[in-house]
C-alpha cells in the first residue's frame, strides 16, 4: 500500500493497488535467448567444437548486459522521457545479431554446396530469419501495441544491418580470395565497413539536411552542421560495433578447425585452408592397419 505523510492536507494512505505478477509470462521474455538450442542441438554440432561458439556469443552478451544495468542505474538516463526507450530498441537489434551470428555459425555447413553468391545470400537469409524472430518475439512479449511497433521498427533496422554486415564480409573476401591470410581478411573487412557504412550515412544526412530546409524554410548553417555531426557520430558508432560484434566470431573462426571450414564453405577463400593446421584438418585419417598388414 502507498503511504506519505502530508499532514493535514488529507489521509496518508493511497488506495491499495493490486499488481498480479505471473512467473511463466515472465519466463517467456526468455524465449528470444533460448532460439539458439535446437541449432546446438543438430547432429552435426553435438560436440564440443561446435559449442564453442556460445563463447563468442557470451563474450559479446556479457558486458553488454552488465553495461545496460549501469546506465539504467545512472538517474538522468533511467528519469529520461526517450533514452529507455532507445536504450531497449539498441538492446533487441543488439541481441538480435549476436544470436544471428551464432546461428549463422552454427548452420554454415548447410551452404557448403552452394556457389559463393547462394552461399551469401543463403547466410543473409538464415540471419535475417533468426534476427527478425528475436526480434518480433520481444515486441510481443511486452503486451503493448507501442512495444510491436517499436519491434517492427527494429526488425526494418536490423534487416539493413544484415544487408550491411554480410555485404562488407563478401566484399573483405573477394579483396582476400588471391591472397588470403586472417590480418589481410580482417583489414579489408574494416575497410569494407566503413565503405557501406559511407553508402548508408552519407544519403541519410542529405535526406536530413535537406528535410530541414524545408521544415524551416531557409538555410541554418550551424543546424545542418549538428545534422552532419549527429550522422557521422551515428555512422562511426555503426561501423565500430558492426566490427566489434564480428570480432569474436572471426577469432573462433580463425582459431577453431571446425569453424575454419565452415567459414571457407561461405566465403570460399582459396588460401583459408592451406594453412596447416587448416590442412590437417581437412585431410582424413588413415585407419589403423594390423600388423603385417602392407598399404596398398
Amino acid at each position: 500500500m502507498i503511504s506519505q505523510d502530508l499532514g493535514n492536507l488529507g489521509p496518508k494512505d493511497g488506495a491499495p493497488i493490486v499488481y498480479h505478477w505471473s512467473f511463466l509470462w515472465n519466463l517467456l521474455r526468455v524465449v528470444p535467448l533460448l532460439v539458439i538450442i535446437p541449432f546446438l542441438l543438430v547432429k552435426k554440432n553435438r560436440n564440443a567444437r561446435s559449442w564453442m561458439v556460445l563463447i563468442s556469443v557470451l563474450v559479446l552478451l556479457v558486458p553488454f548486459g552488465l553495461l545496460r544495468l549501469v546506465l539504467y542505474s545512472i538517474p538522468t538516463v533511467a528519469e529520461n522521457f526517450m533514452l529507455p526507450g532507445l536504450i531497449d530498441a539498441f538492446s533487441q537489434v543488439f541481441i538480435s545479431l549476436t544470436l544471428g551470428l551464432a546461428v549463422l555459425w552454427l548452420l554454415s555447413h548447410k551452404l557448403k554446396a552452394a556457389n559463393r553468391f547462394v552461399s551469401v545470400v543463403g547466410a543473409t537469409a538464415i540471419m535475417a530469419m533468426i534476427g527478425l524472430f528475436v526480434v518480433i518475439c520481444a515486441g510481443v512479449l511486452n503486451q503493448s501495441v507501442e512495444a510491436v511497433f517499436a519491434a517492427i521498427g527494429c526488425g526494418i533496422i536490423y534487416g539493413i544491418i544484415v544487408v550491411i554486415m554480410m555485404g562488407e564480409l563478401a566484399l573483405a573476401a573477394v579483396f582476400s580470395r588471391k591472397h588470403y591470410s586472417a590480418g589481410r581478411f580482417v583489414g579489408w573487412l574494416l575497410i569494407m565497413s566503413a565503405a557501406l557504412c559511407c553508402v548508408v550515412f552519407i544519403p541519410a544526412a542529405l535526406i536530413l539536411v535537406v528535410a530541414d530546409t524545408l521544415i524551416y524554410g531557409f538555410f541554418d548553417p550551424f543546424e545542418i552542421v549538428a545534422t552532419l555531426f549527429g550522422t557521422f557520430l551515428a555512422g562511426l558508432v555503426t561501423w565500430l560495433a558492426l566490427c566489434g560484434m564480428l570480432l569474436p566470431f572471426l577469432i573462433l573462426s580463425f582459431k577453431n578447425d571446425l569453424y575454419r571450414r565452415r567459414f571457407y564453405d561461405i566465403f570460399r577463400l582459396p588460401g583459408m585452408l592451406t594453412e596447416p593446421a587448416a590442412v590437417a584438418a581437412a585431410t582424413p585419417t588413415p585407419p589403423p592397419q594390423m600388423e603385417g598388414e602392407t598399404a596398398q
